[in-house]
């Protein structure tokens, strides 16, 4: 099969550019997109050899490589292959200068798929012509089963007010639209909780009233399925980007993210399918110098904090629930045993490991004020830091992590280089966590302040947001093929 023409001639990087490539068996036909626009933003530009790699089980399969633009592109035989991923590189001297995969297609006989395939030149942070519905900083960006993201709240330019608006990006069209339902309330910085069966919840948060940012008491949740968001019972007492833990199927511990007493906010599904919060003192743990948390292996909590006594493991699981009384079981670390790499500060990104420990990095060294150059790891058995195999090479206060591609491949992006968020981090790099092998560390289209991180099924990486105050490109995204010889 041929390659359909261009619409218009590729120099019309001014709109979208879709391309086709077709299967000899009629299993598949890729549709190439190309969200961009700016005038490095081609990817066919010096292009001499397409090369397209079917992958299954991320084991290469077959492979066609073809003269470019002399030949014709088509896709191998895919009849019986099952569920397969594509990869279209585009090379100049036999060097990769463009890309795009699949997310994993199934394929079924007789049935022909038609799939998106984002392609662009690769390691590049380049700007996406569809701008965002709303100016958003601080905000929530995850993506969607679908394959599209969700951007919920946020902060204006200037932090002059908060969004309750809710919109997502197509990575199919390369735009973004809303969606028809808001948050319960005005908010960014909202910690935000996931559960197996698809419900989503947006905890707490900040608003802004009078010109001051405010801690707000609003939950929401939204379920994909149901292509709907809805408030939820209100937290107890109101919380700036708490620290939220799910530690059983529909059970969660909130805490940390307001300055009164020393309280935390229990979780629970009820059997008449109503989520309700209870309270209990934490006497254990002063929450108001707690700085993360992140949910283990096992279920148990691990949880950050600006010293040893407000750092440690919340050993409450559905296992041990019956057993233990919340308000009593956090075990806190012993300051002369917590091992050498030992590290209290804010803004570290925090990621379970397979093994049972927690990875640490970047933030704000309390001792010194200055980003940790050293990320590490904590064992909750040995409660115990240790510095970590995975070692990124730009370390970023507040910046988001994200799975790519498969488990142990992150990336981290935006965030800022001091504590005062005052000199944005304008990078994403790639690295394995579990063995430290790093990728490629890509700069963005500009200086994104308070910008978000998602991974799209394809590999790509969506970069929302992100401004100065009065900043008229508030409202523009960017978009990352990252690619690894």
């Amino acid at each position: 099969m041929r390659l359909v023409a261009p619409l218009a001639v590729l120099a019309a990087c001014e709109r979208t550019v879709t391309e086709h490539i077709d299967g000899n068996d009629g299993a598949l036909r890729l549709a190439l997109v190309n969200p961009t626009s700016c005038s490095a933003c081609d990817p066919w530009l010096g292009v001499d050899t397409v090369r397209i790699e079917v992958l299954r089980h991320d084991e290469l399969v077959d492979a066609a490589e073809f003269s470019y633009p002399e030949e014709a592109l088509s896709l191998p035989d895919l009849d019986g292959f099952g569920v397969v991923r594509v990869v279209v590189s585009g090379l100049s001297g036999g060097e990769v200068i463009s890309a795009g995969r699949t997310a994993e297609i199934t394929l079924a006989p007789g049935i022909t798929r038609e799939w998106p395939l984002v392609f662009l030149p690769v390691n590049q942070g380049l700007p996406v012509t569809s701008s965002m519905m709303a100016p958003r900083s601080r905000h929530q960006s995850f993506t969607l089963r679908d394959g599209r993201v969700l951007l919920a709240g946020g902060l204006s330019p200037g932090i002059g007010a908060a969004y309750a608006g809710i919109e997502a990006y197509n990575p199919s069209t390369g735009a973004f639209a809303g969606l028809g339902y808001d948050l319960a309330g005005n908010a960014g910085d909202m910690t935000r909780l996931s559960y197996d069966d698809g419900e989503v919840m947006f905890v707490g948060g900040t608003t802004v009233a009078g010109g001051v940012e405010t801690p707000v008491t609003t939950v929401t949740g939204f379920l994909e399925e149901a292509d709907n968001a809805y408030p939820l019972a209100s937290l107890p007492v109101a919380r700036s980007a708490p620290c939220a833990s799910r530690f059983a199927a529909h059970q969660a511990i909130v805490f940390g993210g307001h300055q009164g007493d020393p309280y935390g906010d229990m979780l629970v599904l009820g059997e008449d399918g109503r989520w309700a919060w209870s309270s209990f003192p934490m006497r254990d743990l002063d929450e108001t110098r707690v700085t993360g948390c992140v949910a283990l292996a096992d279920e148990r909590t691990f949880v950050q904090g600006l010293d040893a006594d407000s750092t440690g493991v919340w050993p409450f699981t559905s296992e041990s629930a019956p057993y233990l009384e919340p308000a009593e079981c956090f075990e806190k670390l012993t300051a002369g045993s917590a091992g050498e790499a030992a590290v209290y500060g804010l803004g570290m990104a925090l990621v379970p490991l397979a093994d049972g420990a927690a990875w640490v990095g970047g933030g704000l060294d309390g001792s010194s004020g200055r980003p940790a150059p050293t990320a590490r790891e904590f064992n909750p058995s040995a409660m115990r830091y240790e510095v970590a195999r995975a070692q990124p090479t730009r370390p970023r206060v507040e910046g988001p992590v994200v799975d790519w591609i498969s488990g142990d491949w992150k990336a981290w992006g935006c965030g800022f280089v001091d504590g005062g968020r005052g000199e944005p981090e304008s990078t994403v790099e790639l690295f394995d966590i579990e063995s430290g092998e790093l990728g490629p560390v890509v700069g963005l289209d500009r200086e994104r302040p308070g910008c978000q991180l998602a991974a799209l099924h394809d590999g790509s990486l969506l970069v929302t947001g992100g401004f100065d105050a009065g900043d008229e490109a508030a409202v523009s995204a960017a978009i990352i093929v990252p690619w690894m010889d």
